[in-house]
């Protein structure tokens, strides 16, 4: 009776109809006799005698058989031609299959399980967690179903996230893990866009998916992250939600830690796949990485990682590494065709507010966030404030306008390196100007260094807490001086442009590159502060915080790295040359509004006559210097280059650099040539060394 009416089923338009519990019971029990009832229906609504195939259909057959890594081929072959035990489909040779179309299901099959391997060997080699051995699927014939599974079972098919086709595969290979074995869940991290995002090109092609975004209290309570970046990261998700939406895919935003998290929503949603990009993070991140791989590994989930930059995973050695950036940045950006068959969820809370999560309100100034906001911003850079870049990016006043201002996009993932490199490269081919075209140039190669800083994280964690060099381990250990710190974090040293680049910071979340140097280069020389403190204090500041860039840039303006030039910055020749008129430094400190230009640079040097005519009284005004800029930048070289000239000293800096040092430095490797080099630098007057111009953008 049961399988006689599920025949009339199919007759008809059988996924606008629901099942019964009758027809339910029959899923259940004899999923091979509905297998055959289908092959029937099929057959005589056929042309011919033989049973008419549609492409998808047979796709889906195949996919379903060699799908699993583990499954044989001649297993495959079996299940696809014998069909043991289905009444009514005894093909090809019954049906009249010609010679064609058992060559076609013969390369399909191949071809198929081809791809299996192949994707499973890009699992083993790209992802960061141990490869998952994927369960073979469609091998087992007892179909054990639990009450959770029947619940599931009905949820689909009410909720329209699947047709009776789709369930009636499912039931008819005998395995109830094949039912979910299309649903993938996409993990939004620091990627908070659509285009150009790999695991969301791969949710298309699921027959169930939803998108993850998880504010992580392991994020909220870290020492480098900050109200701002949340808020920020709020307004993504809004933008991001919306777009995800008009492509009929849901987002759900959840509050816990991820594997916790994850849990939950594998228990609501039973996934199987778990798709998110590469990230280089801080230390609570890569914990949480490990973390998730175990749990996927004891859940049989498979997690896919997509590189999204030119980070490259296991990298073994720098050598080539400029090579394989570029060949990544030129590889086509990842379309998203069409829409997605997303899961059905229960109604979408709001987004939390920054009091849900704990947070006090900032008072800094944003950007704009967003997807939209990165594109205006990127369009607007290449074609019109691009033009002044390279000759305005060490200024702190005209740097704001004259950089890209992408760097908070690129940390959140609102862009794509790879779009912002592209768009840069076809840009400077079709610049209106010369002086357009030739900045633009020096914009699109600082990109390599965002990733080239990046990749030191990727490759040695331990330099966000560690020397690079750890024979400087001693050599401030205990010399913090906490009063120099407090004035320092409040951008009252007595140095009129450290303070203005520090108050200008604290207001708006951002600064250029030179003075973000000049900042770590005065708490690490002239305040003798070791880095770390003053590094998570700045991440909490810099709404554009990487990682990778910020640790690797705080030991080189430290000097701890072994291998670069020490870079101590004169605040008082910065201020004379980057803001010769004073308006950045009159703008941040209001204070000294009406102290003589030529003296608002050091403007302890003024008499007391002049300090009263300027309503400015060192000390009460404005703090007194904290430090003498002579004395303190002497004790820091004799320290630092009593160390770096020792024979333990050059043999670490030699292993380093063979690590981490760009190829195309020019510093030799070892030996004399490296001696030669640290005696002529030697000679350079350290205060008007600054950052090389191939580095000048990191932060802009």
């Amino acid at each position: 009776m049961g399988l006689n009416r599920l025949e009339q089923v199919l007759e008809r338009d059988a996924d606008a109809l629901r099942l019964d519990d009758e027809l339910l019971d029959l899923f259940f029990k004899e999923p091979l006799t509905i297998a055959g009832a289908h092959f029937r229906t099929l057959r005589n609504h056929g042309t011919d005698s033989r049973p008419r195939f549609q492409p998808t259909l047979l796709d889906q057959v195949l996919h379903d058989f060699v799908g699993g890594i583990g499954m044989d081929l001649e297993v495959g072959r079996e299940r696809a031609y014998g069909w043991k035990g289905l009444p009514g489909l005894k093909f090809p040779t019954d049906e009249g299959f010609d010679g064609r179309e058992h060559d076609l299901v013969e390369d399909r099959l191949a071809g198929l399980q081809r791809e299996a391997q192949e994707c499973h060997r890009r699992t083993v080699t790209q992802t960061r967690c141990p490869a998952q051995p994927s369960r073979p699927v469609g091998l087992e014939r007892d179909v054990q179903l639990t009450v959770e599974d029947r619940e599931l079972v009905w949820r689909r098919l009410q909720g329209g996230r699947c047709t009776l086709d789709n369930l009636r595969w499912d039931l008819a290979l005998g395995n109830m893990g094949s039912m979910s074995l299309s649903r993938a869940v996409v993990w939004f991290k620091r990627d908070l866009r659509v285009h150009d995002h790999a695991p969301l090109a791969a949710a298309v092609g699921f027959q169930d998916a939803l998108a993850l975004y998880v504010f992580e209290p392991e994020w909220l309570q870290s020492p480098e992250c900050d109200a701002s970046h949340v808020e920020f990261a709020l307004g993504c998700l809004r933008e991001l939600r919306a777009s995800l939406a008009d492509r009929g895919l849901p987002l759900l935003v959840r509050v816990g830690s991820a594997v916790a998290v994850l849990a939950q929503l594998h228990i609501e949603f039973s996934f199987t796949q778990l798709l998110s990009h590469e990230e280089t993070g801080p230390g609570w991140s890569y914990t949480r990485d490990l973390e998730v791989g175990r749990w996927c590994a004891a859940q049989e989930i498979r997690w896919r990682e997509f590189p999204q930059n030119g980070v490259i995973r296991r990298l073994r050695s720098r050598s080539g590494w400029s090579a394989a950036w570029k060949a990544r940045m030129d590889e086509p950006v990842i379309p998203l065709s069409r829409g997605f068959r997303a899961a059905t969820t229960s109604a979408q809370p709001a987004l939390p507010t920054l009091g849900d999560l704990g947070l006090r309100p900032h008072a800094k100034t944003l950007q704009a966030a967003g997807e939209h906001a990165a594109q205006r911003t990127l369009a607007n850079f290449l074609s019109e404030r691009g033009a002044h870049y390279r000759r305005a990016l060490g200024s702190p006043l005209a740097a704001a306008t004259a950089c890209s201002r992408l760097s908070p996009h690129l940390a959140f993932g609102t862009i794509s390196l790879r779009t912002v490199h592209q768009a840069s490269v076809a840009a400077i081919d079709e610049a209106a100007s010369r002086q357009l075209a030739y900045s633009l140039r020096g914009f699109a190669g600082r990109l390599r260094w965002h990733c080239h800083f990046m990749q030191k994280l990727e490759d040695q964690p331990t330099i966000e807490f560690q020397n690079f060099a750890r024979v400087y381990d001693e050599l401030r250990a205990d010399d913090f001086d906490e009063e120099r710190f407090a004035a320092w974090c409040a951008g009252r040293t007595g140095y009129p442009m450290v303070d203005a680049c520090m108050r200008s910071l604290l207001a708006t979340g951002w600064l250029n590159f030179r003075m973000r140097a000049m900042l770590v280069s005065f708490a690490s020389y002239h305040l003798w502060l070791h880095w770390r403190r003053p590094g998570l204090f700045l991440a909490r500041q810099f709404l554009d915080f990487e990682p990778g860039i910020h640790w690797s840039q705080m030991q080189m303006q430290s000097g701890t790295t072994g291998i670069n030039t020490l870079r101590m910055y004169s605040p008082t020749k910065q201020a004379r040359d980057q803001d010769p008129e004073g308006l950045f430094i009159r703008r941040w400190l209001p204070e000294l509004a009406r102290v003589p230009r030529t003296h608002l640079a050091e403007p302890w040097r003024m008499s007391l006559t002049m300090q009263r005519e300027a309503g400015c009284m060192i000390g009460a005004h404005y703090p007194a210097p904290i430090v003498d800029e002579k004395s303190a930048l002497r004790s820091a070289k004799e320290r630092l280059y009593g160390v770096r000239q020792s024979p333990e000293a050059r043999a670490e800096a030699d292993a380093i650099q063979a690590r981490h040092g760009s190829r195309r430095s020019g510093l030799p490797p070892s030996g004399k040539g490296r001696s030669a080099v640290r005696k002529r630098k030697t000679t350079r007057k350290p205060e008007e060394s600054a950052a090389p111009e191939a580095q000048g953008d990191l932060f802009a």
